[in-house]
């Protein structure tokens, strides 16, 4: 965990009182088939996590050499609990149209315990709160495919992995696909993803942080 030439010395250690996370998870469910062509699905939950994991300094202690050992060792001092609700709505107006529409609101809360030098408590805003995703599959005559899909992703407070503590912002994108099924083992497609900005960026530390990018690429399928 440091330069093996410092003293004291910094060093990850094992700890055979480190226990299993626990959690105990509640859900309900409703299904609705309205119609042929209408069904919606709603789900809440409520999870609550008791010791889970977290990096913490232990007692220091003097090797034969008469160097100080300072041990990090991983132990069960955080808490949390989350709770949240998804929504899926089916929609197919005519044969040949099919769209859906899921959103998921998620709410994280995590509670530390001990020093956390791993920042564990930052996971609870590395969780979008805010998810919408809209999926469009429509059928063209002569084996045309003309498929949608925009999607918003809520903002990242904070990761883990950033250690100033800054967090990622929102963004909204947007998929399509033109496929031609040529014959019943060819099909050759047209796909261009992330297409409402050149670039996004969904994780890692800002310094080099560059992004997921605009992309459009052709490509052929072929079945034996």
């Amino acid at each position: 965990a440091a330069d093996p030439s410092t003293d004291p010395l910094l060093r990850l250690l094992g700890n055979d009182q480190f226990d299993s996370e626990e959690l105990n998870a509640y859900e309900l469910g409703y299904r609705w088939q309205a119609s042929p062509a209408f069904s919606l699905d709603l789900a809440t939950f409520y999870n609550r996590y008791d010791g889970l994991a977290s990096l913490e300094l232990s007692s220091p202690f003097a090797t034969p050499e008469g160097r100080t050992i300072v041990p990090i060792v991983n132990r069960n001092l955080t808490d949390g609990n989350a709770h949240g609700f998804e929504a899926l709505l089916t929609y197919a107006p005519v044969r040949n149209w099919r769209v859906t529409m899921s959103y998921s609101f998620v709410d994280l809360n995590l509670d530390p315990h001990g020093m956390d030098l791993n920042r564990g408590e930052y996971y609870e805003g590395a969780t979008p709160r805010h998810q919408l995703s809209v999926r469009s599959y429509l059928d063209l005559p002569g084996g045309v495919q003309l498929d949608a899909h925009f999607r918003y992703i809520d903002e990242l407070e904070r990761s883990p992995d950033i250690v100033t503590g800054e967090g990622i912002g929102s963004y909204s994108e947007l998929d399509l696909r033109l496929a031609w099924q040529f014959t019943d083992a060819l099909e050759l497609s047209l796909v261009g993803k992330n297409l409402l900005d050149d670039h996004h960026a969904e994780f890692g530390p800002p310094e080099g942080r560059g992004g997921i990018e605009r992309s459009v690429y052709g490509k052929v399928t072929y079945g034996f």
